[in-house]
């Protein structure tokens, strides 16, 4: 199975040194202010750009985009952000997340006319084998993918929805690099060389259940007691059968708290 490759599609065009981008455009306003000049009024009424309907946000090579899909866009880039970031701390960012929408947009709407221009619609027998190949490889690491799947939020239906981008935007790079299928000799040289490259470090999943003492004041004997009681409480309904992350999620005091008290894969050596 070859690695997914995910990075962005640029167009590059020679500009002139002083006018740059501008060049172009000047060109095309002076054609036209001239034909407009001299043209008949109903000519005139002709050439003037149509107007932009209100529902339209942008325009992409012609294709609009609507301000609702602009906004989901913009939604599902918030939904992205980490769990420790605060929705107060996103509406201040809200000017680089709309950006960062827009940029979405635009380099979605380019990789699908690509994909179209080329013919590149990778087939569900194509899925499917990178799906398995998924499952074998977190089945090794004694990772159920359905696990995996649960964690990050995602379905079957989902994956296969990712998978099927990840293919075609890997046969658009070779279709457009002109590169080939490497052979299993190919793939078995590289491998032995970077050999090293394909170790990682044994890691362990932490979870962590987090109970805040304030540091600016001593804290009374009462509250030291209260303390002591919550988290012998919680320690005791977890070995009697409790599952951790749902203590976690009742507990916590921090934002791992939604994930079921999860940081993450942490190497061995680190704990």
């Amino acid at each position: 199975m070859r690695p997914y490759l995910a990075t962005g599609l640029h167009h590059v065009t020679k500009r002139h040194p002083t006018l740059g981008p501008w060049l172009p455009g000047l060109f095309i306003l002076g054609a036209v202010g001239w034909l407009a000049g001299c043209a008949p009024l109903e000519t005139r009424e002709a050439l003037v750009a149509p107007p932009v309907p209100d529902n339209v946000a942008i325009t992409i090579n012609g294709s609009p985009v609507t301000r609702e899909e602009l906004e989901a866009e913009v939604q599902l880039v918030k939904d992205l952000a980490p769990p420790w970031i605060e929705e107060k701390e996103l509406e201040g960012m809200l000017p680089e997340i709309r950006k960062e929408a827009r940029e979405r947009l635009i380099y979605d709407r380019l990789i699908a006319a690509e994909l179209e221009k080329h013919g590149i619609h990778p087939t569900d027998e194509q899925v499917e084998e990178e799906y398995e190949a998924m499952e074998e490889y977190f089945d090794a690491h004694s990772m159920p993918l359905d696990t995996v799947m649960a964690f990050e939020g995602d379905t079957s239906d989902t994956l296969r929805v990712a998978i099927r981008r990840e293919l075609a935007l890997n046969m658009l790079w070779d279709t457009l690099l002109g590169l080939e299928e490497p052979t299993e000799e190919q793939c078995r040289k590289f491998y032995e060389k970077h050999r090293k490259e394909y170790v990682r470090p044994e890691a362990v999943r932490l979870y962590h259940i987090f109970v805040g003492v304030p540091l600016d004041e001593e804290l009374g004997l009462a509250e030291q007691r209260r303390l002591r009681a919550k988290i012998q409480s919680l320690r005791e309904r977890w070995e009697a059968g409790t599952p951790f992350t749902e203590l976690a999620r009742e507990a916590s005091e921090d934002p791992f708290a939604a994930r079921g008290g999860e940081i993450g894969w942490v190497p061995r050596e680190a704990n």
